[in-house]
């Protein structure tokens, strides 16, 4: 259960050439008032059928709800009376239901692993804002097959095949239809027919060791259905408006390839580059268009054991350029720093991660839509650290007492 209050007040005034204060322009108050609660039950079954033949099945159950009382008042500078704006008040209430089961069938035979399953997946999404009449129920049932193929080949080389299809369901404030003001300028408004993103992903690795040393190659497509983009609009007054739709279909192609070094039995290096085209096919209010453009994205992670039980670790990764429906994300980049430390005989583990160490990943997005053009950036004002702290009781293995089954327990 989690519940929040967002509380907001926006003054805008006239300002003089040397930007000091003058006339009031705009007073209003936004208020919100949220609860959500969620709770999930899963469980899963295993069964081993023959040697080395393994059979596997379960269920997953997840249910959200999430309300909303949002209220929104602005002040008639004129009358010096304050007004209820309708239009961005109200109820809104949003629950997510997602039944799932799967079976799962995997085994090894000579040098060949072979897996394959099948998940069902039926989804409910009911968007209710009683003061705007709106009542949507999004409910659909999906298939997801998956097959992984392993061939361990000669020289110590490995050859993997693998499909899958996988599911991303958009958040509530995506598809909740009440606006919300980031500041003075910025709305931001969900979309409650927006439905979830489906993408189908094959790949074929080839994985090779050299001493101990690691060569991959990995051939890959992934194709995204419904892609979920940015939808972009300005009012009579100025106010920027952000949303989302269903815009395109996507294709991925590329490859991606990487090595894995040990420098030494203290220091390790991995480099991995990544190559894609991409196709997109899209289809706003019936003006349809496709575009075909070319992105790269490159990673790194070194480790250096200074003790025998600590470590530090610094990764890295570079995202090029893409373009979207109806404009461009600049390149993403960032650096991140880590530490490890095991204690009591590796029972009590202490860790230690900094994000953005050098405060370089924004999000930044430009474009052109009608007769405007915008550009937004969006970065966090410090990297955020994160200290955990973990020990381990007894490795959840039985003690030697438990083999005793017809004993009976003493005492309480």
């Amino acid at each position: 259960n989690w519940q929040g209050i967002n509380d907001q007040d926006i003054l805008q005034h006239y300002s003089t050439e040397s930007f000091e204060k003058n006339d009031l322009q705009l007073n209003r108050c936004f208020y919100e008032d949220h609860y959500m609660n969620q709770w999930e039950f899963k469980t899963d079954y295993k069964l081993p059928l023959k040697q080395n033949i393994n059979a596997e099945a379960g269920i997953h159950v997840n249910h959200r709800f999430f309300s909303a009382d949002k209220s929104t008042t602005q002040l008639d500078i004129a009358s010096n009376l304050w007004h209820e704006n309708l239009l961005y008040s109200g109820i809104h209430s949003f629950s997510e239901d997602m039944k799932s089961a799967y079976i799962l069938m995997s085994g090894n035979m000579n040098k060949i692993s072979l897996q394959a399953g099948l998940r069902t997946q039926y989804y409910t999404r009911i968007t209710d804002i009683p003061e705007q009449s709106l009542y949507i129920n999004f409910n659909k049932l999906y298939f997801f097959p998956s097959l992984h193929l392993s061939l361990q080949g000669e020289n110590n080389s490995q050859w993997q095949l693998s499909y899958s299809r996988r599911i991303n369901l958009p958040n509530d404030w995506f598809t909740s239809p009440v606006p919300y003001y980031n500041d003075g300028f910025i709305v931001q408004t969900g979309n409650p027919d927006l439905k979830p993103e489906l993408f189908d992903v094959a790949e074929l690795n080839h994985i090779r060791f050299v001493k101990q040393h690691m060569l991959s190659l990995s051939l890959y497509s992934r194709i995204t259905h419904n892609a979920v983009e940015r939808i972009t609009d300005k009012d009579g007054s100025g106010i920027y408006i952000i949303s989302h739709k269903n815009l395109s279909n996507k294709y991925y192609y590329g490859f991606e390839t990487g090595m894995n070094f040990n420098l030494s039995r203290k220091m390790s290096l991995g480099i991995f580059a990544n190559l894609y085209a991409i196709q997109a096919f899209v289809n706003d209010d019936n003006l349809t268009y496709n575009y075909n453009e070319m992105s790269y994205s490159s990673r790194f992670n070194f480790q250096y054991k200074f003790l025998k039980n600590s470590a530090v670790e610094l990764s890295g990764f570079y995202e090029g350029a893409e373009r979207e429906a109806h404009g461009k994300r600049e390149p993403l980049y960032s650096v991140n720093f880590g530490f490890r430390q095991n204690l009591l005989k590796n029972k009590l583990n202490i860790s230690l991660s900094a994000n953005d160490i050098f405060h370089t990943y924004s999000y930044r997005y430009s474009e052109i839509n009608g007769n405007f053009k915008s550009s937004l950036d969006f970065r966090g004002e410090f990297p955020v650290v994160f200290i955990g702290i973990s020990y381990r009781i007894n490795d959840f293995k039985p003690s030697q007492n438990t083999q005793q089954n017809n004993v009976p327990a003493m005492g309480i």
